[in-house]
């Protein structure tokens, strides 16, 4: 069999409140090929100790000297970005969860759309109790850019960051995440 290609997935953290189960739930992952980059944004709150809980060797640990995402989350983004070593990448927010499956289905994904670059899941919303609040609406299978761009616009899509799976190589063609102060429309909730 064909070996599994490496997944980065990448925490840009700031925030601890929720940063353990976001951990957990790339860890969790039914796909086991998996590399797991955790990008401390030079936080003010104890990141070491809570990466120090897990003795994992898909863990890659780095501290930024200054914080970066201040005034652009991007920059964070781009330096985990930067550190990935797999054939896909997905970047997950410091207070946001993985299904279980999410990895494994993305790859599916990538299989059968092997000229794909760009790849999105459906995300459900929860609260800091883990309620649900809301499912956003199923996508088709294949959609265009174009096509995605029509529904965002016309408000029948939303979109959070850490829903995106992409090739690595072509988000790194592109140069990354684009400069957005404040992450604008990173979360459209």
């Amino acid at each position: 069999p064909m070996p599994l290609p490496l997944v980065t997935i990448a925490i840009p953290a700031y925030k601890s409140t929720f940063l353990r189960e976001t951990i957990s739930s790339a860890l969790k992952q039914t796909y086991s090929n998996i590399e797991l980059i955790v990008v401390d944004d030079n936080s003010p709150e104890n990141i070491d100790s809570i990466i120090k809980e897990y003795n994992d060797s898909r863990i890659h640990y780095y501290k930024n000297a200054i914080n970066l995402g201040k005034e652009d989350p991007s920059k964070n983004w781009n330096k985990c970005l930067e550190y990935a070593n797999g054939e896909y990448f997905a970047l997950l927010c410091d207070d946001d969860t993985y299904e279980p499956t999410f990895i494994e289905e993305m790859i599916e994904l990538a299989q059968i759309y092997p000229n794909v670059a760009v790849f999105r899941a459906r995300v459900r919303t929860i609260d800091e109790n883990n309620n649900l609040i809301n499912w956003y609406p199923a996508s088709p299978t294949f959609e265009t850019c174009f096509d995605y761009m029509y529904q965002k616009m016309s408000g029948f899509r939303r979109q959070t960051i850490s829903e995106f799976f992409y090739n690595t190589n072509y988000i790194k063609a592109l140069a990354g995440y684009t400069n957005a102060p404040r992450a604008w429309t990173a979360d459209s909730l």
